[in-house]
């Protein structure tokens, strides 16, 4: 005998305390009643006569201790939902695919998540096969092969390894099944569409209420770093109106609270001034009563310092630059010829234009169009970019710049080795970044080839690049999951000052965030922040199934064996119930 709902353990321990209550119940003695009476001889009599039936009494005693433990034990056994290992025809191959979606970790209305529930079918699965079968257990995130068959004891081992994950590399496997095989897919049919499964599609899909943070993230404004801005979109997934409250909190005590009310389906979308919150990490929350999916109830970004920034700009002359830069409040300009630079100078952030050190600024750079140097990437030719096809959005230096201004009808085309491209058009870099020690931003293309001089990004750009190299950036969105970035970070920690296990691979650092936060990345005297959110609409959308609701009855029908032995014990419990009832009344037992 094998339990379905809970496990084995569990299952008989439960049964062993009601048979031991019923114990004590039964060995417990009232204390006797002490009373008065003017003769004892008519008691005498009747405790004579009683001597003979004592084994009598012993009898009735055992018969309703008995009847009573047996009532216990049915009752105990039959809340795991006992089944019989090995009933029903042959051996037979049986492959079973997990969905491990985000969206498994929504609630249901009896409190277990989907993905609890979807564990439970599984094991049914498992359990209610015929002996000798043989199991291939598969999950979208490709943590099992489901190439190699395993046994029954094996298959409810793999299963306990599995859980939902964050992950962009979802997929639905199609390979790897013998030929004949008896294929379920268990889902909540939300990010995968069940139509492309093979076999038969297990639903542990139903509807739940959820209020989503779908974007948060802040910007300097544009002329003015000590002005910041907080972008904050939250979407209501769920199938009926809902009313939350949100909250804006900061390093300090300042926070900022709004009360909404969103129709179904409907986004809530607002832009906040948080200039008054202090430097570090602002945490969003969004609040409503039956909220089914945790994961984007919360999400983080960073509230950098503001900060004056010495610039040295080294050009023959470039009214852009020269004009943007002297109107920024947060610079102080200082405009040098070339020949005036000098490795070692004060300055926060130096700007080349047309030019560039024969040796690696010792300050953080940024680069137009530079001469040719040992420590650039080398030159291999010219070209020209239209609107780039790689774009890197969630990188702090194009936040808030539009794709389509960075274009160049000229540009040096340069070796990418050993720097980073954040934008490009047909192959060809149209922004590059290097950090080690010191960063640096590179520009291929004279501002005068180009129309980004005179679009509205440029100067969210220029902003963009001099806080970044300078140091106390925006942060890094990110996706939930498995983060990759090209730093060379000696520690990751988290909010509360842990370190989070990280590995290197090729210059990167790679680390797992499986819930929202801020992480911190130092190393070579720099440290970067990392916004880990979930950040993802369609992932929020909890309720865009296609699947039919789970309902008890489907698994009763197709468990019906479990469903039987367990419906056989209650009718065994209330029968024997019923039993001691007319026996008792009838002086038969005690």
């Amino acid at each position: 005998m094998t339990f379905i709902a809970l496990p084995g353990q569990l299952v008989l321990l439960a049964a062993a305390a009601a048979a031991a209550l019923v114990l004590l119940f039964y060995w417990l003695k009232p204390p006797p009643r002490r009373l008065i009476v003017p003769s004892t001889l008519i008691w005498k009599q009747v405790l004579q006569k009683r001597k003979g039936r004592r084994w009598n009494d012993r009898l009735r005693w055992w018969l309703s201790l008995l009847a009573a433990l047996a009532i216990a034990l049915a009752l105990g056994l039959s809340i795991g939902r006992p089944v019989l290992e090995g009933s029903g025809g042959g051996p037979r191959e049986i492959a079973l695919i997990l969905d491990t979606s985000p969206t498994m970790q929504t609630r249901t209305r009896q409190g277990a998540t989907r993905w609890e529930r979807a564990l439970g079918e599984a094991r049914r699965l498992i359990i209610e096969a015929p002996e000798g079968s043989r199991f291939r257990i598969a999950d979208t995130g490709g943590r099992l092969d489901p190439a190699s068959a395993v046994d029954r004891e094996q298959a409810l081992t793999q299963l306990e390894g599995l859980k939902p994950e964050f992950s962009s590399r979802r997929r639905l496997p199609t390979q790897g099944f013998a030929q004949g095989a008896d294929v379920f897919f268990i889902s909540d049919g939300v990010l995968l569409p069940p139509g492309q499964a093979p076999g038969e599609t297990v639903s542990v899909y139903e509807p739940a209420d959820n209020l989503g943070i779908v974007a948060f993230s802040t910007r300097r404004q544009p002329g003015d770093p000590r002005s910041v801005s907080a972008y904050l979109e939250i979407v209501n997934a769920s199938l009926s109106d809902k009313s939350a409250e949100v909250v804006i909190s900061g390093a300090g005590e300042l926070r900022i609270t709004r009360s909404i009310q969103l129709r179904a389906g409907e986004s809530w979308k607002e832009t906040l001034d948080v200039s008054d919150f202090d430097r570090g990490p602002l945490r969003a929350t969004v609040t409503s009563a039956g909220d089914a999916f945790a994961a984007d109830d919360r999400a983080f970004s960073y509230r950098p310092a503001a900060k004056r920034l010495r610039t040295a700009l080294f050009t023959e002359g470039n009214r852009w630059l020269e004009t943007l830069l002297g109107l920024d409040p947060g610079v102080l300009l200082q405009v040098l010829p070339p020949s005036a630079y000098r490795r070692g100078m004060a300055a926060d952030v130096l700007i080349f234009d047309r030019t560039a050190p024969d040796q690696v600024p010792a300050a953080p750079s940024i680069l137009f169009a530079p001469s040719e140097a040992a420590w650039l990437p080398p030159r291999l030719g010219e070209s020209s970019a239209p609107a780039p096809d790689v774009w890197r959005a969630d990188h702090p230096l194009l936040e808030g710049v539009p794709r389509g201004d960075f274009t160049a009808s000229r540009l040096a085309r340069l070796e990418e080795e050993g720097w980073e491209v954040l934008a490009s058009s047909g192959g060809t870099p149209l922004l590059l970044t290097r950090q080690g020690g010191i960063r640096q931003v590179l520009v291929p293309f004279d501002l005068g080839d180009s129309s980004l001089p005179l679009s509205t990004g440029f100067a969210a750009f220029l902003g963009n690049a001099l806080q970044w190299t300078a140091g106390d950036s925006l942060a890094i969105s990110s996706n939930l999951g498995l983060i990759s970035l090209e730093v060379a970070a000696e520690n990751v920690t988290d909010l509360q000052g842990k370190r989070v296990e990280k590995s290197r691979l090729l210059g990167r650092t790679l680390f797992q965030a499986s819930q929202p936060g801020l992480f911190s990345l130092s190393g070579q005297g720099r440290r970067e922040h990392v916004a880990a959110n979930l950040s993802s609409r369609r992932t929020s959308l909890v309720n865009r199934s296609d699947l039919p609701s789970w309902k008890p009855a489907t698994a009763e029908a197709s468990g019906s064996r479990g469903w039987g032995l367990k419906s056989l014990l209650l009718w065994a419990a209330a029968l024997l119930l019923g039993l001691e009832w007319w026996t008792y009344n009838r002086r038969l037992t005690i």
